[in-house]
């Protein structure tokens, strides 16, 4: 009986607090250019600097080649180049490109980072455009795949990680779910 008394004082209790407490629904004019919203999206605008680009992150690493060795650029610049080249790419950031190590290059120098800002699909002319993110990021990715095969027999390790690649793999798993359970 204590369990549900206290179970009906619960919904009871919860139900005037609800009904004491009421959202603000607001509508287009009180968004405006007044609104604290507005204020807090240009400040973070004006002080902070990030794109709002979707970033694939390319990871390459050597046990013994330093990010200068001629074997190392070679493996960066050739996969950056066959990217360079996918409509689905907008550009590619690599440490030849920036040249400096700071952010690019682990101290060791053995490990490295490439940026891969991938086109937004407005960008994208021909077929190919208005594609969703998993339409933009598997050419990507494929091409990566690619060429992780011929640089692992070289020792090179390539890793590839963003928002867009993570949430096509976890669309993936999530459909993959639901034909088990489907099954």
């Amino acid at each position: 009986w204590w369990v549900l008394g206290l179970s009906i004082f619960a919904i009871v209790i919860s139900m005037a607090v609800s009904s004491a407490v009421s959202p603000k629904i607001l509508d287009d004019n009180d968004a405006g250019a007044n609104s604290d919203s507005e204020e807090a999206i240009q400040l973070i605008d004006e002080r902070f600097e990030f794109g709002v680009e979707d970033t694939e992150q390319l990871v390459f690493t050597h046990q013994s080649h330093d990010a200068d060795a001629i074997a190392y650029r070679a493996v960066v610049e050739g996969l950056a180049e066959e990217l360079r080249a996918l409509p689905e790419v907008a550009s590619v950031v690599t440490y030849y490109d920036v040249g400096e190590r700071d952010g690019m290059v682990a101290a060791d120098g053995r490990v490295q980072r490439a940026d891969v800002i991938v086109a937004d699909s407005g960008a994208i002319a021909g077929p190919e455009a208005d594609l969703d993110y998993a339409e933009r990021v598997n050419p990507i990715s494929e091409t990566v795949l690619a060429a992780r095969e011929t640089a692992e027999a070289a020792g090179f390790t390539i890793d590839m990680a963003g928002d867009l690649s993570i949430n096509t793999e976890m669309d993936e798993m999530a459909e993959e779910d639901l034909g088990r359970v489907l099954i």
